[in-house]
C-alpha cells in the first residue's frame, strides 16, 4: 500500500472518479441518478477530470503486481458498469482499464475504504471476491465493507457473489434460510416444485434433494435427513435451511458471526 499512496495528483483524480461512477451504477448509490437530472455536478467534474487524466488508470495506479494475484484478470463488473456508461466521459477510463486487464481490485479497495468512499470500495471488493471464489478472506472482507456502507443483515455468498434474492435470508433457530431457487441457481442445480405434494425438488449431478414444506424431514438420494429447520413458505416464495442444501452437495460452508454471513465456497 507504501507505492498506492504515493500517487497523488491526476491519477487520484481518475481512480476516484471511475470508483464513484462505477458504484453507483453497481449498488444503487444516487450519484449518477443525480447527474442524469443535472443535480450531480460533482460526480459529472469527477468523471471529466479523469478523461483528462495524463496518465492511464492501469495496474500502475492500484500498485502494479505488489499484492499478489488477488483481484487480477476478469473484469466483469467494470464491463457491465461500461455497458451502463456509454456516451459518458467515465466510460473512456473504464475502457483504458479494461485494455490492461491486471486491475488489482483488492487493492483499489483497500485505497478507497481509507479514502473514505465506502460505496466504491464495496464495488471493487465484490471484483476481488468473484476474481477468487475460493478465497474466503476476500468474502469477509466484502461483508465488513457491506456493513460499513449500510447494508445490515444476513448475508449470503455463493462461490464470492451475493445471489439474487427476492426474499431476504433470515435465522430461525439458528439456521440461515434463504429462497431455494436462487440459491439453487447460484450452485448451479436444477430445481422444481410440486405445488400439489408442496415438494421442493433440487438436482445437481447425482445427487437429489428432496424437502416439503412443513416437515423437518428432507430426503438426499433417497436417504432421510433430520433437518432443524422445516422449509416453509414467506412472502410467496418457499425458503429452505441454506447450509443443509450446500453440504447436501459437498460444498464448503462457514457462518461468519461478526458480519453475520453464510460464505458457500466450492
Amino acid at each position: 500500500m507504501g507505492s498506492m499512496n504515493q500517487k497523488t495528483g491526476s491519477k487520484k483524480v481518475t481512480l476516484l472518479a471511475l470508483a464513484t461512477v462505477v458504484a453507483s451504477m453497481s449498488i444503487g448509490s444516487a450519484v449518477v441518478g443525480a447527474a442524469d437530472g443535472n443535480k450531480g455536478k460533482g460526480a459529472e467534474k469527477k468523471a471529466e477530470a479523469s478523461v483528462q487524466a495524463e496518465t492511464s488508470v492501469t495496474a500502475d495506479v492500484y500498485g502494479g503486481g505488489n499484492n499478489g494475484n488477488h483481484g487480477k484478470g476478469n473484469t466483469h463488473g467494470l464491463e457491465n458498469a461500461l455497458s451502463k456508461l456509454e456516451g459518458k466521459p467515465a466510460a473512456e477510463v473504464i475502457l483504458e482499464i479494461l485494455a490492461d486487464r491486471t486491475v488489482d481490485a483488492e487493492a483499489l479497495a483497500l485505497e478507497l475504504e481509507a479514502d473514505g468512499e465506502i460505496e466504491a470500495a464495496v464495488v471493487a471488493q465484490q471484483e476481488a471476491a468473484v476474481q477468487n471464489p475460493t478465497d474466503a478472506k476476500l468474502v469477509k472482507k466484502l461483508a465488513k465493507l457491506l456493513d460499513k456502507a449500510g447494508h445490515k443483515g444476513i448475508k449470503a455468498f455463493v462461490n464470492g457473489k451475493q445471489p439474487e434474492f427476492d426474499v431476504k435470508p433470515f435465522a430461525k433457530n439458528g439456521r440461515t434460510l434463504v429462497p431455494f431457487r436462487a440459491i439453487a441457481a447460484s450452485l448451479k442445480a436444477d430445481v422444481s416444485f410440486d405445488a400439489a405434494t408442496q415438494t421442493v425438488t433440487v438436482v445437481r449431478g447425482d445427487v437429489t434433494v428432496k424437502l416439503t414444506l412443513g416437515s423437518d424431514t428432507a430426503y438426499v438420494n433417497d436417504v432421510a435427513v433430520k433437518l432443524d429447520v422445516a422449509a416453509e413458505s414467506v412472502e410467496g416464495r418457499t425458503v429452505i435451511p441454506l447450509r443443509f442444501l450446500a453440504e447436501a452437495f459437498d460444498a464448503n460452508v462457514e457462518f461468519d458471526v461478526e458480519t453475520q454471513s453464510v460464505i458457500i465456497t466450492e
